[in-house]
């Protein structure tokens, strides 16, 4: 059976995906490790991906954009897995610009976690693509002061949908969970 190993920026992404995938995806066996900011998540993947014995493991690297060059990212990121001998065990998956896009891109959902009525939605210009916004944890913390990276990772993953969000990053994130299930 295959196991698939999430390699994340951070722990409110691995509280995230530990909540949301087995929700959609009861079936998938995985496990999560939570690194401290991308520095230390991209000092880590030459070293575990190397180390890694498990034949069966594929791996889920995801690490947020925070505004930076996409493509370079994405092509950093593929040098150090084909260095370490893995490049056709891993998939890529950037954030674009931040976890936190994903919540935006389902206010809905950001409403029922907290219990608000927030004053906007997302057929408003600004909240139609959450992926373009420069802050989006800022932009949380404007219509819901309660939210915190860690608890809000948890809330949120238990109310979002498979199909109502337009953050096209969630999207393609579910894209790529949908062809490994």
């Amino acid at each position: 059976m295959q196991n698939y190993v999430f390699m994340l920026e951070e722990e409110s992404m691995k509280l995230f995906i530990e909540t949301l995938l087995p929700r959609f995806y009861p079936a998938i066996q995985f496990r999560c490790i939570a690194h401290m900011g991308k520095n230390d998540l991209e000092k880590s993947i030459p070293r575990k991906l190397a180390a890694w014995q498990d034949e069966d493991s594929r791996f889920i690297i995801i690490r947020d954009n925070d505004n930076a060059a996409r493509g370079s990212i994405e092509k950093k990121i593929g040098d150090m897995c084909t260095k370490s001998g893995r490049f056709q065990d891993t998939i890529t998956h950037i954030a674009y610009q931040e976890l936190e896009a994903w919540y935006l891109g389902e206010l809905a959902a950001l409403e029922r976690s907290y219990h608000v009525a927030l004053p906007v939605n997302n057929r408003q210009k600004k909240f139609r693509t959450p992926d373009s916004l420069g802050s989006p944890s800022k932009e949380i913390k404007k219509l819901v002061p309660a939210f915190q990276k860690l608890d809000g990772a948890v809330r949120i993953a238990k109310t979002l949908t498979k199909d109502a969000n337009c953050s096209d990053s969630y999207n393609a994130f579910l894209g790529i969970i949908e062809n490994l299930a």
